[in-house]
C-alpha cells in the first residue's frame, strides 16, 4: 500500500455513520454534489475519507445500528492509499444517496429463510420472514425466542 495521485476519480461506496455526520469529531455533514477534503497524506484506517469499490467491502467497514442505513456512492480523488477492501483519500464527492434498509432487511430475511429447514421455525416466524410484515415483528421475535429456549432446554 503507498499513496499515490490519481489521475481521475473513483467511484466508489461509503456508509454514512447512524450519527449522520463524518466520523473523529470532524462533524460534517454528506451532502449531494459535495465536497470533503482532508489535508493529506491519507493512511489506511488512520486518516483520510475511506470508501470501497465494492458495496459489500463498503458494508463490511460500516458502522450501522438498527434503524436506517445509508450508503453513498461517492467519487474519490487526490492523493490515495488503496488497500485490498477500501481505499482512502484526500478528496471524497457525494454523488449519490441511498437508503439500503429495505434492500438489507429484505436480503436478511432470505438468508434467515435459507436456514429455516435447520429448526422447529415457528409458523408467524416463517410469516414474517416470507412478507416482511413489520406488524408481525414482535411476534415472531417472541415465537423465536421461545424456540430457541425449548431447543436449548431440550439439549
Amino acid at each position: 500500500m503507498s499513496t499515490q495521485k490519481s489521475q481521475q476519480a473513483i467511484q466508489a461506496y461509503w456508509f454514512e455513520s447512524p450519527s449522520g455526520t463524518l466520523k473523529y469529531r470532524d462533524g460534517r455533514k454528506p451532502r449531494r454534489g459535495v465536497t470533503h477534503r482532508v489535508p493529506g497524506p491519507p493512511v489506511l484506517c488512520s486518516h483520510g475519507l475511506h470508501a470501497s469499490i465494492s458495496p459489500l467491502d463498503a458494508l463490511a467497514h460500516a458502522e450501522t445500528e438498527p434503524g436506517s442505513v445509508i450508503v453513498w456512492e461517492v467519487e474519490l480523488s487526490g492523493a490515495l492509499d488503496r488497500g485490498d477492501d477500501k481505499i482512502a483519500a484526500t478528496t471524497r464527492r457525494y454523488i449519490r444517496r441511498i437508503d439500503a434498509t429495505p434492500a438489507l432487511l429484505q436480503f436478511s430475511r432470505l438468508c434467515a429463510l435459507d436456514v429455516a429447514h435447520l429448526w422447529a421455525m415457528p409458523t408467524v416466524v416463517r410469516r414474517f420472514l416470507r412478507r416482511g410484515d413489520v406488524a408481525l415483528a414482535g411476534e415472531a421475535a417472541e415465537a423465536a425466542m421461545g424456540a430457541a429456549e425449548a431447543t436449548r432446554g431440550a439439549a
